[in-house]
């Protein structure tokens, strides 16, 4: 037999290293800090059906990082099998992600610049704008069911979440260019359109409040929720309802046309709000998926922060909108209350409608109103003053008031209009009898009544000392009223003396004046004194008329110097006298 060859020993170069006891530990470690793949591999595998009810946990990999707090804490993240309970059998957990590449490859193609991405576009602005210029809610949320802004948005949060920059720009490029064309489309209808109001369909979207970025951010998370989930993601009806882009971008359109700046920001505000609340909801949700898959995070850290400060920088407006919106709201009781205790004690048939109330700012309160007042009563300039008094203390800031003053008007029978003629005809017939007696009556206030047949005039008469009537007069005038008119007519009249007041300096003149008419005519008697005026210049008085005469020559100095001295006795100070003398001649034919 042929021997066997000999082995070689290994030599001291080729011989195994020894086990230490370091050497093992450390394989210890790496085997217990790498994440088992055939594990996990066959949890992604299995059939939903064929998952065991017990909890899988899976291990994931050791991050030394320091200062992540969400890779921290990932290996505390435990996924529940499909169709397994949670929260003590509560709740059943039906999640079932879109593949992230799948999910890719749905977001591309709905959030290209295409011919039927144009034509949903302009139809969902065409259908928006005439829903809110009619003011129709049921074609403003049809408008909402074909708008396609919800993809392009969400390729935007796509690209922040996987740290895509083709994603991110072509979603931006886009969301810019459809915000561009409906704005415009927008404003092209409403300048076209017969119908120009500011309604309340488009009220509703030009003032947000910080209640509507918390909307956003649920419509948001019912968009991710809607892109993300496979069981909901073909229906998009209800999500593109809740996510509302449309009617705030055709509000813009609307708002420039209509030259309202104001409305026109607001409606933008809203639509901002809108859209990046959703970019950060389905950011955020499409970063938990892409963690859940592969363990890592790609977010576009930079793009990411800039959403999130431009959500903070939007509720800092947002903050101060609702505060005047809810001081507006509870002003209204107290200013509604006030001005309505107060026109009732005006008139009682006087209302106020229609009253709103804004903040002009922060210490002026803007209110406008309608006042619907009788054609006979009169809501005079210091009633708006005491109003506006009144209201200024009851919520302690300054108030603009603004009225639109109404006259109520009520038909009448054919028995009204005949007793307003009647009415009428008494109170003329009564100024003419009163002017007859004096011409320097005056009626304060009258007021005619029929009753069986009889009318009574009941009245207020302002007349000099020396003009009242007798009694005899009076019943003489309600004899000739009954006369002239057919039927009894009764006169109850007060007669009022009316006194003139005057102070030193008016007796003063008119008795200058009187001396003036004296002089004149002891100098001679067809004299006529016109154009008299009289002022004050320091101690010296001045007086100016002119003397109509056809004697002018005997108004020479002698008159001049004897007025003087008359007028000097009565006036303190000097006198100073500009007279002219007319010449009148008597012309016949």
């Amino acid at each position: 037999m042929a021997a066997k060859p000999k082995r070689k020993k290994p030599t001291s170069q080729s011989k195994r290293p020894k086990k230490t006891a370091a050497s093992t530990q450390g394989r210890t470690k790496q085997t217990q800090a790498d994440p088992p793949k055939s594990i996990l591999k066959e949890v992604l595998d299995m059939d939903s059906s064929k998952i065991p009810t017990d909890e899988v946990t899976i291990p994931t990999k050791t991050v030394r990082k320091r200062g992540n707090i969400f890779r921290k804490l990932s290996k505390y993240v435990v996924l529940k099998p499909q169709n397994e309970r949670l929260f003590f059998g509560l709740l059943k957990n039906d999640l079932e992600f879109v593949d992230t590449e799948v999910l890719s490859e749905k977001i591309h193609a709905q959030s290209h610049f295409s011919v039927l991405y144009l034509a949903l576009l302009v139809s969902s602005v065409v259908v928006c704008t005439l829903g809110l210029l009619m003011d129709s809610t049921a074609i403003v949320i049809g408008g909402m069911l074909i708008a396609p802004l919800m993809w392009p948005l969400a390729r935007l949060g796509y690209g922040i979440a996987l740290r895509s920059p083709i994603h991110l720009y072509r979603g931006a490029v886009l969301v810019g260019g459809s915000i561009l064309i409906g704005a415009i489309s927008a404003y092209m209808i409403t300048t076209i359109s017969p119908i120009k109001v500011i309604n309340d369909e488009i009220l509703a979207r030009t003032a947000p409040t910080i209640m509507d970025l918390f909307i956003a951010l649920a419509a948001g998370f019912v968009a991710a929720v809607a892109i993300t989930q496979k069981k909901i993601a073909d229906s998009l009806a209800g999500v593109a309802i809740a996510v509302s882009l449309m009617p705030p971008l055709c509000t813009v359109g609307i708002a420039l046309s209509l030259r309202n700046l104001d409305q026109s920001l607001g409606a933008l505000l809203l639509f901002a709000v809108n859209a990046a609340c959703i970019v950060l909801v389905t950011t955020a949700a499409l970063v938990y998926i892409e963690y859940q898959r592969s363990g890592k995070i790609h977010i576009a850290k930079r793009a990411a922060i800039l959403n999130v400060l431009v959500i903070v920088a939007m509720a800092v407006p947002l903050v101060q909108f609702l505060r005047s919106h809810t001081f507006a709201l509870s002003s209204y009781e107290v200013v509604s209350d006030k001005m309505s205790s107060f026109i009732a004690s005006k008139d009682s048939a006087a209302t106020f409608e229609n009253i709103e109330i804004s903040n002009d700012d922060d210490e002026t309160l803007r209110i406008n109103a309608d006042l619907l007042l009788p054609s006979e009563s009169v809501f005079s300039y210091e009633d708006n003053e005491a109003l506006v008094s009144d209201l200024e203390q009851s919520i302690d800031k300054d108030v603009l008031l603004n009225l639109r003053i109404q006259n109520i008007i009520e038909p009448i029978s054919k028995n009204q209009r005949e007793n307003e003629r009647s009415i009428d005809r008494l109170r003329g017939d009564f100024a003419t009898e009163l002017t007859s007696l004096s011409e320097d009556m005056r009626i304060s206030s009258i007021s005619i009544s029929e009753d069986a047949g009889v009318w009574l005039i009941n009245a207020d008469v302002f007349t000099s000392p020396d003009s009242v009537p007798t009694n005899t007069q009076v019943s003489g005038m309600s004899e000739r009223l009954s006369s002239g008119f057919g039927s009894q007519v009764d006169v109850d009249v007060t007669f009022v003396p009316r006194l003139t007041l005057r102070s030193t300096e008016q007796t003063k003149a008119d008795e200058a004046r009187d001396i003036v008419d004296a002089e004149t005519k002891g100098v001679s008697t067809d004299a006529q004194v016109s154009m008299f005026t009289l002022s004050q210049s320091g101690q010296v008085t001045t007086f100016d008329y002119v003397v109509t005469t056809t004697q002018p020559e005997l108004f020479e100095g002698e008159y001049l110097q004897d007025l003087k001295d008359r007028l000097g006795r009565l006036l303190d100070g000097g006198i100073a006298l500009n007279v002219r003398v007319v010449s009148a001649q008597d012309l016949s034919l």
